[in-house]
């Protein structure tokens, strides 16, 4: 299991709860926002902008 650990940056708590949730369903984050989540390891980050 992948953990869902803060590196550097902070998340806010909704960001690492919405992390939480797509790890555990072996899920990507859609979001034009990567900063607040590139810093949770194991999680795809996928922005729909690109």
């Amino acid at each position: 299991m992948q953990s869902c650990t803060k590196k550097e940056r902070h998340s806010g708590n909704f960001d690492v709860l919405n992390a939480a949730i797509a790890m555990a369903n072996n899920l990507a984050i859609c979001t034009n926002n990567e900063k607040d989540y590139e810093n949770i390891d194991g999680l795809e980050i996928l922005n729909w902008t690109k």
